[in-house]
């Protein structure tokens, strides 16, 4: 039997060797950005809130709150009257607020995520918001009609932005942001330097302004 000369030998032996270096690199690469196996890490870490046009704000043009919640969550619903004493007592604090849905907990929180945007297009966002966060998200989307008479939107235009899916991609972003943050849930706020997960009163937030001036 013809044997191949070793310098062909050689160069296959090397070429195998590659192979396996090289495999063992994609592997490793490919592994990389998981947590148990299965969830991908942000491509970004981030250490604070990015706000945009964008996202709905009321109040002045001082220092900043921004907030992720959803509309669904007791915890956030019961935020909202610290926010507004703390906005009755610094006029001048601008409240941004970015809707971050738990889909898996809370099954009306994505729609009504959807109907708010929807009704900012229309000028109405905290109108919507409002509602939504005094009477919780409906069950049934044909509802939202009758809630965009309430907060002085165009209902058939409302429902037909939240049919479109039009603002899904707004509040994808937003979800993707929240986890870059390493939010952990909701409510969820950022004041200055200061994070607050879950329940916080007025002057809480009062103190963490002071501080931030």
């Amino acid at each position: 039997m013809q044997r191949p000369p070793l310098p062909v030998l050689f160069l296959f032996a090397l070429s195998a060797l590659l192979l396996v270096i090289f495999g063992t690199l994609v592997l490793e690469d490919s592994s990389r950005g998981r947590v148990n196996g299965n969830v991908n890490l942000p491509a970004v870490v981030r250490t604070a809130p990015e706000v945009t046009i964008v996202d709905p704000a009321r109040g002045g043009n001082g220092p900043i709150i921004v907030v992720f919640g959803d509309y669904q969550c007791s915890y956030c619903q019961a935020l909202e009257p610290e926010l507004t004493a703390v906005m009755a007592a610094q006029p001048d604090v601008r409240v941004v607020w970015k809707n971050l849905p738990i889909r898996n907990q809370h099954p009306f929180a994505q729609t009504a995520a959807e109907a708010a945007l929807c009704a900012g297009r229309q000028g109405r966002y905290f109108d919507m918001h409002d509602i939504l966060m005094r009477s919780g998200p409906p069950a049934d989307v044909a509802l939202y009609g009758p809630l965009a008479d309430e907060a002085g939107v165009d209902a058939d235009a409302l429902l037909a932005c939240i049919a479109s899916g039009a603002m899904k991609p707004y509040i994808d972003r937003t979800v993707d942001e929240a986890f870059a943050l390493g939010v952990d849930g909701v409510p969820y706020l950022f004041v200055g330097d200061r994070r607050f997960s879950g329940a916080v009163s007025a002057d809480e937030i009062l103190n963490a302004l002071a501080a931030a001036r």
